[in-house]
């Protein structure tokens, strides 16, 4: 089976999960959940952050000092995004570190280390992109969480890494997610394991699931109920089952 199917989908599943309504002005959360609104909040060298109040007056904390800092959205992460969209890869990679160094402890750790590892997936290495997911895990925002998106990308590097046994318990939590498109992306990598383990019976079981469980209006699920059609077909036709046939052209 080949792998280029793990990396269906990357650029269309970019949305983060709003936990809290995001503010549209810097804000520090301090240790004793204390929030306060800056006029501008700057990363400073050993994690520290620079702050600059509303009445333009400055102080600097050192990590310890508070729980976790916020800017809205800069021009340098939405980039990045947008870079991943037109699958420029290397200009993500190239510049995704010097953003973290910028913007990773003011709400925006995650999403770097996540749309980086997404660029190493799309260029098929999986070590380089597992590595960036793992950094990814040290960002917790409160505003914008991508927990999610880590856990998935994930799952995909390791697959890709043929660590089976490493996310089998992983995909057995995605297939009960609310969120289709993770429920969806799951029950193909199960697909996956069981084909490459030579249950080919069983791995059209499961892509087959892909096809009947969500509908096939859904944007966001489209493009893995056409990797499971396109697998199914494969399969059956390697077993030798004529109703290959039923699947080709399936909505």
């Amino acid at each position: 089976m080949k792998r280029q199917h793990l990396f269906t989908g990357i650029c269309g599943l970019l949305a983060a999960i709003t936990s809290v309504a995001a503010p549209k002005k810097p804000v520090v959360v301090l240790r004793n959940g204390e929030r306060r609104a800056a006029r501008s909040i700057e990363a400073v060298a050993g994690g520290g952050i620079k702050i600059e109040d509303s009445n333009g007056q400055s102080m600097t904390l050192k990590p310890g000092r508070y729980k976790e800092a916020y800017v809205p959205e800069p021009r340098q992460v939405d980039a990045l995004e947008k870079a991943l969209e037109r699958k420029e890869y290397d200009s993500v990679i190239k510049f995704a570190p010097l953003a973290s160094q910028k913007f990773g402890v003011l709400g925006w750790g995650d999403k770097i280390a996540y749309l980086e590892g997404s660029a190493y997936l799309a260029k098929k290495l999986p070590e380089k992109a597992a590595a960036a997911f793992a950094r990814g895990k040290v960002f917790k925002g409160t505003y914008f969480t991508y927990g999610d998106e880590l856990a998935r990308g994930r799952v995909l590097a390791m697959l890709a890494l043929g660590k089976l046994d490493s996310v089998r318990a992983d995909l057995d939590t995605m297939v009960r997610s609310r969120r289709k498109a993770d429920a969806a992306m799951a029950l193909n990598a199960r697909g996956q394991i069981l084909a490459k383990e030579g249950k080919s019976k069983e791995a059209v079981l499961e892509y087959l699931k892909t096809l009947l469980l969500f509908d096939s209006g859904d944007k966001g699920v489209a493009p893995f109920r056409d990797e499971a059609r396109k697998q199914v077909v494969a399969l059956m036709r390697k077993m030798g089952d004529p109703k290959w046939r039923m699947f080709v052209d399936m909505e």
